[in-house]
């Protein structure tokens, strides 16, 4: 069973990508065996993120956490941290030290913290471009239990370009939602040197 506005968003974000890189990228056809949105989806009002302990992920969190958002505040409880995407799932060792460590900020604001492990990265393409699907993919694990993924931003909007052709990017990121799980970009309205002075004051970020 599939979400037919996910598929639709799909048709969308293939012609977003087929108009970055013609070259590499064409137009496929995706269908399942029934189209239908999932009745059984989460009606609260909370959300997941993906969390890696980086920048990006950190101030997301923190500024959402402290009401921070105006209109865009979206109530986070839960992050994701995947095993396999920044670190090879094959290393353990490396992966429980940041484990380690993202439990110790995510505790320090209240939020749960869930790990997964996948071997995506290694049946994907350019990471570079992959990536926001992996994100998006595992994000969409939870959509019963959240009605909404979030992916810290990358790159900022006075970056001008966004660096595109960048996986991650507030133009595409939504495409990747349902009309009952939305993928929510966040964060793009500010540059890396914003986001290091916000958490400033965070400790166990810092």
């Amino acid at each position: 069973q599939v979400s037919p506005s996910l598929l639709a968003n799909l048709e969308e974000f293939q012609s977003v990508w087929i108009n970055w890189s013609p070259k590499t990228y064409r137009h496929i056809e995706i269908s399942g065996t029934s189209e239908k949105e999932a009745d059984d989806l989460c009606s609260e009002n909370k959300a997941i993120m993906a969390f890696s302990g980086g920048l990006d992920s950190c101030f997301t969190a923190y500024r959402h956490k402290n009401g921070n958002c105006g209109r865009q505040q979206r109530n986070i409880t839960t992050g994701v941290l995947i095993h396999g995407f920044d670190i090879p799932y094959k290393d353990q060792k490396t992966f429980d030290r940041a484990a380690d460590k993202a439990i110790i900020i995510t505790k320090s604001i209240n939020m749960d913290l869930i790990s997964i492990v996948t071997n995506f990265r290694d049946l994907a393409g350019d990471w570079n471009i992959v990536h926001e699907a992996g994100i998006a993919a595992s994000l969409a694990l939870f959509s019963k239990g959240f009605s909404c993924g979030v992916i810290a931003s990358s790159f900022s909007y006075d970056s001008f370009d966004l660096n595109i052709p960048w996986g991650s990017n507030p133009l595409t990121d939504n495409l990747l939602s349902s009309r009952y799980f939305n993928i929510f970009n966040d964060g793009s309205m500010y540059n890396r040197t914003h986001k290091l002075e916000y958490l400033a004051n965070w400790p166990q970020a810092m």
